[in-house]
Formats: structure tokens, C-alpha cells, sequence
């Protein structure tokens, strides 16, 4: 029964982040159109150009969408744990239905076995779920589907070091501008505030709850999963933006 209750609850949750997330995320982080246009930017394909792309977290689909409607030949494997969130994706991209696989998945457990080979992996916000273990593990998976000279943009929150008032002065401004923004797009910031409680509500061992490691951490698990080269390309308080190749 407890189960049961457990996962009802998940799933009102997700049911609740898919409905708001398209139109709240934009809003609530503060350089989210930003690090997905940067992202596609440094996508190193020409637009003919055929290859298979893993969408690990691929959520409401936005940055899947954006890849191809960009790149005509482009297929993908987009995993997810919410399958309301996949719904939403497969929605947004019913022009591009015969180019996406969808599959559902908590990637604590790891990558399912027989996906094949691609020459892109993108994750976007979502092995910060993962705990610090499995992050180390879906790296190294990740290198092993990766085929070589492949690329994987990994944008996600980590955490690095602040002198403690300059994290005040960081923390006072965050509030600050989200407030300000949300006022600015017309919205109830209490509506964003709501979500957020529901989140922070789900039990300590659910796929949806923050396991947020030091960027430094993860800069090594990189290296340890074997990337050749593990770039930094950009960063705005938590946010984070890395590229590997192998």
C-alpha cells in the first residue's frame, strides 16, 4: 500500500512539473534560453548532416526539438523518468515522431542495455538527480555508447566554493532578479514557489529528488570515465556548462 501511495504522489508531482515546466523554467532560472541557444551553437555537425543523439533527461523535449528542427537527418534515443514529461515531448514533436525513440528510465539505474552507438550525448538538468555513484557510473557509460570523436554537453547545477558573503550577496541577488522576472512575465512567483514545495516533498530515495556534487567532482569522474578532453565552457552560479569528447 505504501508503494502504492508512493507512487501516486510521484506521479501528481510530475503530472504538476509537466504542465507548469515550458512555461515556468524560462522564467525561474535566469539563463535558460541562454545556455540552450549557447548549447546549440557549439553543436559541431553541419545541418545535412546524419548522426544518432542520446537525450539523457530529455524532459518537455526543449532542447531535443531545437536539435531537429536544426538537423533534418538527426534521430534520437530520449530517456526519461517521468513519462507525463515524455508525453509533453512527443506532443512538441509529433512532426519528428518517426526520429524519436522514447524510453523510460531512472538513470540511477544506469543506461539500458542495447541502445546502440551515437556520436552526440546531451543531458540537460538532470544528473544532479543522480546520486554521486551513479553520476561516476553514467559517465562511464556514457563514454562506452559514445563512438569515438563523439560529444556530450553536460549542463546541469553543481556546486563549487564561495566565500560565505559573497554567497549571501549571491543568494539576496538570485531572489532578487527571479522575483523581478516573474513580475516582469505576468506570473504569480507563489505559483512557482508551489511547484517547488511539491518537489521538495518527494521521499529521499526518488529519482526527482536534488543530489547537487562539486563541480570538481564531476570534472574528475569525467576524466576517470576516460573523455580525452573535458572543456569548460560556461557557468552562471550553479549552472554549468561542460563538453567532452572522446
Amino acid at each position: 500500500m505504501n508503494n502504492q501511495k508512493n507512487q501516486k504522489s510521484q506521479s501528481v508531482q510530475f503530472s504538476t512539473r509537466a504542465e507548469a515546466y515550458d512555461r515556468l523554467q524560462p522564467v525561474r532560472i535566469e539563463m535558460f534560453d541562454f545556455y540552450h541557444s549557447l548549447a546549440m551553437d557549439f553543436i559541431p555537425f553541419d545541418d545535412q548532416t546524419e548522426f544518432r543523439m542520446l537525450d539523457l533527461g530529455c524532459g518537455t523535449g526543449i532542447f531535443l526539438n531545437c536539435v531537429l528542427m536544426k538537423y533534418p537527418k538527426a534521430t534520437c534515443v530520449a530517456i526519461d523518468f517521468s513519462d507525463e514529461m515524455m508525453r509533453f515531448a512527443a506532443q512538441k514533436m509529433s512532426t519528428h515522431s518517426d526520429r524519436v525513440e522514447f524510453l523510460q528510465r531512472d538513470l540511477n539505474e544506469g543506461l539500458p542495455e542495447g541502445l546502440g552507438s551515437f556520436q552526440f550525448v546531451a543531458s540537460f538538468s538532470t544528473v544532479h538527480h543522480l546520486t554521486d555513484e551513479n553520476k561516476a557510473r553514467i559517465f562511464r557509460q556514457i563514454y562506452d555508447v559514445l563512438e569515438t570523436g563523439g560529444w556530450f554537453f553536460l549542463i546541469d547545477a553543481m556546486s563549487t566554493r564561495f566565500d560565505d558573503d559573497v554567497y549571501k550577496l549571491g543568494r539576496r541577488r538570485l531572489n532578487f532578479r527571479r522575483e523581478e522576472r516573474f513580475e516582469e512575465a505576468g506570473i504569480d512567483i507563489e505559483e512557482a514557489n508551489r511547484v517547488r514545495e511539491i518537489i521538495e516533498q518527494v521521499d529521499e530515495d526518488s529519482p526527482e529528488r536534488d543530489r547537487i556534487s562539486r563541480f570538481s567532482s564531476q570534472v574528475e569522474w569525467l576524466k576517470e570515465a576516460g573523455f580525452r578532453s573535458v572543456d569548460y565552457i560556461w557557468h552562471l552560479w550553479m549552472e554549468h556548462f561542460i563538453i567532452c569528447r572522446k
